[in-house]
């Protein structure tokens, strides 16, 4: 599941793009495998770094020999085909950002969407007596919100029409990837990171619940201008 390329460390530990390959079209119930129980507090995601409750050991069939712990972000690209028939997420070409640079751009301005909602409405939780101490995180990350449309805007041209002219076929939807991965020959399936390179899985807002959301916001430790000195402009700006 973690693979490590020498001299670029932003592309060690990767979540890779992975899908249960035994029985009758099996990527459509493919979910992630869960080993049970949700991790102690303090320990981080194996991929991306985020230290959440929700984070959880997943064992990764073709991985390590051990469950490895990932967060519920960094989980969807190791079931893609539950995570694309669920609709949590979809497929791009963007060679140019690591699948955790994405989860943790996506995974910030998504906090920053969840943080502007709770505050434009009165009778949310966040507006309830005794929250008064989470307002200040919440509107330092309501600015991120902006980020959300023009990391959209980035991949406009990234999305299921590109990558059909990319790979050449004609079915009209992202769901070619999960057939075509649980079709391919084990030797071409174990090169995958390479033959599929370009590819990333980028979370939808709908990845989590409301609940999870709520959960990742009391996680979150943010301070002003983290997001902005982490990635580069004009996501930031």
């Amino acid at each position: 599941m973690a693979v490590e390329f020498p001299g670029d460390k932003r592309l060690e530990n990767q979540p890779q793009l992975s899908i249960k390959r035994d029985g009758n079209l099996p990527w459509r119930t493919d979910k992630p495998a869960y080993a049970g129980g949700n991790v102690a507090a303090g320990e981080a995601c194996s991929c991306c770094g985020w230290t959440g409750r929700d984070n959880q050991y997943v064992t990764i069939p073709d991985g390590p020999s051990k469950p490895v712990v990932l967060c519920a972000l960094c989980v969807l690209p190791t079931a893609i085909g539950h995570a694309l028939n669920t609709g949590k997420g979809r497929l791009v070409i963007l060679p140019e950002l690591t699948q955790t640079e994405i989860v943790n751009l996506f995974r910030w301005a998504y906090l920053g969407a969840y943080a502007l909602k709770m505050l434009a409405h009165e009778k949310s939780w966040l507006r309830q007596p005794g929250n008064e101490a989470l307002l200040g995180k919440a509107n330092a990350l309501k600015p991120l919100a902006g980020a959300v449309g023009k990391l959209e805007a980035m991949l406009a041209q990234r999305g299921e029409d590109q990558l059909r002219r990319q790979f050449i076929t004609n079915v009209p939807s992202e769901m070619f990837f999960p057939v075509a991965f649980s079709q391919l020959s084990e030797e071409l399936y174990a090169k995958r990171s390479s033959h599929f390179a370009a590819l990333r899985f980028v979370p939808h807002y709908a990845a989590l619940t409301d609940e999870q959301w709520q959960q990742a916001f009391a996680d979150a430790v943010f301070e002003p201008g983290m997001f902005a000195s982490r990635f580069p402009n004009p996501l930031t700006s």
